[in-house]
C-alpha cells in the first residue's frame, strides 16, 4: 500500500510540474497584451479569446503530457493495483483540466478536444504501466 501512495504522489507531482512547465512556455507563443490581468475573470476571458491556435495547442499538449506522466509514473511505481493507482493519479490531472476549462472560460470546442484527449492519455499511461499486471489473482 505504501508504494501505491508514494507512486500516486510522485505521479501527480510530476504531472503538475509538466503542465506548469508547458504554461511557462506560453510567452513563446502568445505575448500578453499590456494592461490585462490574468487573475481578473473579465481579463481572463479576453486573454483566452485572443490566444492563437498554437498557444491553445500548447495548453492541450501540457494537459496530455501531465495526465499521461502522472498515470504512467504512479502505475509504474505502484506495487499492486497498477492500473487503479495510475487512474487515481491521472484523475487528479483530469479534474485540474476540467477546472482549467471552466475557470479560464475556454470555448466549447477547446473543451471537446482537451478533456477527452486528457482522459485518453490517462488511460494510456495507466494501461502501459500495468501491462504486466495480473487482473485476477488466484
Amino acid at each position: 500500500m505504501g508504494r501505491n501512495i508514494i507512486g500516486g504522489i510522485i505521479g501527480v507531482v510530476v504531472g503538475i510540474f509538466l503542465v506548469a512547465l508547458s504554461q511557462q512556455l506560453m510567452p513563446n507563443f502568445f505575448e500578453l497584451p499590456e494592461g490585462l490581468d490574468p487573475t481578473d475573470p473579465e481579463d481572463r476571458a479576453t486573454l483566452v479569446s485572443l490566444m492563437p491556435l498554437s498557444a491553445q495547442a500548447l495548453v492541450i499538449f501540457g494537459h496530455i503530457l501531465g495526465a499521461f506522466a502522472a498515470s504512467f509514473i504512479a502505475g509504474t511505481i505502484s506495487g499492486r493495483f497498477k492500473n487503479r493507482t495510475g487512474w487515481m493519479a491521472g484523475l487528479i490531472l483530469i479534474i485540474a483540466t476540467i477546472t482549467n476549462f471552466i475557470v479560464m472560460g475556454h470555448d466549447l470546442k477547446f473543451g471537446l478536444v482537451d478533456i477527452p484527449i486528457t482522459i485518453f492519455a490517462t488511460w494510456l499511461g495507466a494501461k502501459i504501466a500495468s501491462r504486466n499486471e495480473t487482473i485476477i489473482e488466484v
